[in-house]
């Protein structure tokens, strides 16, 4: 009934309509899809007769289309969900695509990202080497790991590691894709143990008594 109704309202508002799409119902009550052509015919005073036209069965590609979109959902939401960062970026570094946790960790609107570009969130420290990355990785080559730190909003650095490459039309480059994950807190541990080593270091170099360390096979390691 709904299809009826959308059909007839398309034969009142047009003499012809082409690829039409209409659900039909057979006599085990179950959906075909067609595509409709169909146009309109006259009397010879000008009175409309009916309608003529052919239907072509898209039931096949309609299913498919169906599970296309299922398919495309369900990776839509595994990637919205992912606690990595994932992004997607053209080949001028204009940013296409970012997941909820790219979004909340670095703390961009939308209206700000809409407009941005991946070297904007870059650190200055390290724009240069990522800058060569990103004309390799246009460039179909592999880079293994790949380790860079991002600039939240409000200026605090994000580091990051992770993998990025490029989808190729016709062996041209058209975007990259990347997931990130956030190792900040790795980082910060690794500096915080630096520090402690250094301070500890410091300190024997400066103690007036003199201090050795051995170990079990009666080596000094330390004095």
């Amino acid at each position: 009934p709904d299809d009826r109704a959308r059909l007839m309202k398309e034969l009142q508002r047009k003499t012809e309509i082409i690829d039409f799409e209409v659900r039909l119902k057979t006599k085990e009550n179950s959906l075909v899809y067609t595509s409709v052509n169909a146009h309109l015919y006259y009397d010879e005073n000008g009175k409309p007769l009916g309608v003529e036209g052919s239907l072509r069965d898209i039931t096949s590609r309609k299913k498919a289309e169906e599970s296309l979109r299922e398919s495309e959902e369900r990776y839509r939401d595994l990637f919205e969900n992912a606690h990595d960062l994932i992004q997607s970026v053209d080949v001028n570094g204009k940013i296409l695509y970012i997941n909820a946790t790219w979004k909340n960790t670095l703390g961009y609107t939308d209206e700000e990202i809409s407009v941005m570009n991946i070297f904007d969130i870059i650190a200055s420290e390290c724009k240069e080497e990522c800058a060569a990355m990103f004309r390799n990785i246009l460039a179909g080559n592999e880079m293994g790991n790949i380790e860079t730190v991002f600039i939240a909003k409000g200026g605090r650095k994000v580091y990051v590691e992770g993998g990025s490459n490029c989808k190729f039309v016709d062996g041209i480059p058209v975007v990259t894709r990347s997931i990130f994950r956030n190792i900040s807190e790795q980082k910060q541990a690794e500096e915080a143990m630096h520090e402690s080593e250094m301070r500890f270091s410091s300190i024997i170099n400066l103690a007036a008594d003199a201090i050795i360390s051995v170990n079990s096979e009666k080596n000094i390691s330390l004095f």
